[in-house]
């Protein structure tokens, strides 16, 4: 069978591009609260490696309620389950290595040629190159460039009179960036001389005015065929961190956004990377971000390619949930989130689940705070379904 694997730290591990990178404290404590997150997008029949027993009884009860099967599967009991293939959360080699050493066959695992590859693609070098593709295209925005001196830093700065945002190449999502609004000053430069010193490039991109944050999400299968999976709508901050994705489907969103650019060119969109993404070695989900941005003149446009995640996303898991567990026509929306401490979760967080208790219908949520993942006495992190 499939074994599934939430290694939420896969995109700084590319960063470091070793065999025996370590996450920080937090990243360790967010993948052991979510590990059992697969549970909600993985297909029947696969294995879930989970840290403790709390979590294999947390799937077992979940699945026996939504009469679904899974397997929870300890590190320690690994050797004795036929594993045919890997679902990690991202690939990298650091998890390939903790995989070898945990008795996963090499023969079911990439090889480093393949993560040296699927790492160039995973560089954020990548976005210039795919927003060529829409140069011509009406109703589209947006300019990138990768940036190989300090100097290049600067005059891409001021050539660009709305702003620029710089991001590092590999990063965690909202990670990674600094953002330059008014003018290239000591911050911005001392940043930037520290990623082409750790890294080697600079990307960045002009900064438009966001109305709303989307995805497309894309799958190619074992014989190199790409298909569009469906639409994610969803928030961030000020700074770009992920916030919540609305559990809305494809016809939802597509209606949404029609209201700012014709439903036609979102699906030229589409095309357009179907077209692109054949050429790419890859096999799994990914996911393109995007926005509707407001232009001085008062039209919109699509940026078409904000962000390339070339792992499962969680406009995926949204984009499942929605199809998957949600009452048709119910309202709802789909968050991660992580606390400092254990005071703030439990004032925080768990007041709402009996404030708003679950209400199904058949085996679909219509009303209520649904936590996706185990609640113990030592949680930071939840993931949750809100329909209230």
């Amino acid at each position: 069978m499939d074994l599934y694997l939430f290694n939420p730290e896969t995109d700084l591990a590319l960063a470091t591009h070793g065999a025996n990178y370590t996450a920080s404290e937090k990243i360790r404590q967010m993948a052991h609260d979510l590990a059992v997150l697969p549970l909600w997008y993985a297909p029947e029949e696969s294995a879930i490696l989970v840290p403790d027993e709390e979590s294999a009884d947390f799937i077992t009860k979940t699945t026996t309620q939504l009469g679904k099967t899974f397997f929870p599967v300890r590190k320690k009991n690994l050797p004795n389950w036929e594993i045919k293939k890997v679902q990690p959360w991202g690939w990298n080699k650091a998890v390939r290595n903790q995989l070898l050493r945990m008795g996963i066959s090499s023969d079911v695992l990439p090889s480093d040629a393949q993560l040296d590859e699927w790492r160039k693609q995973s560089s954020r070098t990548m976005v210039a190159d795919m927003l060529s593709h829409f140069r011509d295209e009406p109703y589209c925005c947006g300019s990138g460039a990768n940036l190989y001196t300090l100097e290049d830093c600067e005059r891409y700065a001021k050539a660009i009179e709305t702003g620029v945002v710089f991001k590092s190449p590999w990063s965690s999502s909202g990670k990674g960036l600094s953002w330059c609004r008014d003018g290239f000053s000591d911050r911005h430069r001392n940043w930037c001389q520290r990623v082409l010193k750790e890294q080697g490039v600079v990307t960045a991109q002009s900064i438009k005015q966001r109305v709303h944050d989307f995805a497309m999400e894309f799958h190619c299968d074992e014989e190199r065929q790409w298909s569009f999976v469906g639409y994610s709508l969803f928030q961030t901050n000020e700074q770009g961190a992920y916030l919540g994705n609305m559990l809305l489907t494809d016809e939802e969103i597509e209606h949404l956004l029609s209201a700012y650019v014709p439903i036609q060119q979102l699906r030229r969109v589409r095309e357009i990377f179907l077209q692109a993404l054949a050429s790419f070695d890859f096999q799994g989900y990914m996911g393109i971000d995007m926005m509707i941005c407001a232009e001085p003149n008062g039209a919109y446009s699509t940026h078409p390619c904000v962000e390339m995640n070339w792992r499962m996303n969680m406009g995926v898991v949204s984009h499942l949930l929605r199809e998957r567990f949600i009452h048709p026509g119910v309202k709802a929306t789909f968050h991660v989130e992580n606390y400092p401490h254990r005071e703030a979760f439990e004032s925080q967080f768990l007041p709402h689940l009996t404030q708003y208790p679950c209400r199904w219908y058949g085996m679909r949520l219509e009303n209520g705070i649904l936590p996706l993942t185990p609640i113990t006495a030592q949680t930071l992190s939840v993931a949750y379904i809100s329909a209230v």
